[in-house]
């Protein structure tokens, strides 16, 4: 004789997400500057054609660093509780 298993029934519908705490005072100081320096960067990258190779690397290097520092302040903000 087979034996019946019982299934909890699955939510028709996933979890709402929950919203992301707020910044804190110290990521909005933070942020505008970071966003600016980043951009003031990718302006001397873009602009100036008498950099070295050198001043091409570290620029690239400094805002590729940036970005991956923007995108780790937005994970840590979204995992906090």
């Amino acid at each position: 004789m087979a034996e019946t298993r019982r299934v909890s029934p699955a939510a028709p519908y996933p979890a709402p997400r929950r919203a992301a705490p707020p910044r804190t005072r110290t990521e909005r100081t933070v942020l505008p500057v970071l966003v600016l320096g980043l951009v003031l960067n990718a302006l001397a990258l873009l602009r100036n054609a008498e950099l070295t190779r050198a001043d091409m690397l570290l620029g690239a290097t400094v805002l590729l660093a940036g970005i991956s520092l923007l995108v780790l302040m937005e994970v840590y903000r979204r995992t906090r509780r």
